[in-house]
């Protein structure tokens, strides 16, 4: 499983892949996110859902540039099977 994971950094909450850089693409939609006025809580839980996509996607061998409807379709199914791992 890739080491992808969700921190706070100069107050952001951002994803991280392995290598400890910022997923630039999430990091787009969060603040987004931020700027709507949404809660620290509610952006931390789209930022674990983003993390959770991305690993997904890189054991899937997909990038998100690659993703249609039925592929999310079948990421919503297979996360909606599990049961919660918790952060990470």
């Amino acid at each position: 499983m890739s080491v992808i994971r969700v921190v706070r950094q100069s107050g952001r909450v951002v994803v991280l892949d392995d290598l400890g850089v910022i997923h630039e693409d999430c990091a787009r939609f969060l603040e987004w996110v931020e700027t709507r006025g949404l809660s620290r809580c509610t952006v931390e839980a789209y930022a674990h859902d983003l993390a959770l996509l991305h690993r997904w996607l890189l054991a899937s061998g997909q990038t998100l540039a690659e993703l249609c409807t039925e592929d999310i379709h079948r990421f919503v199914e297979r996360e909606g099977g599990r049961e919660s791992e918790g952060r990470r």
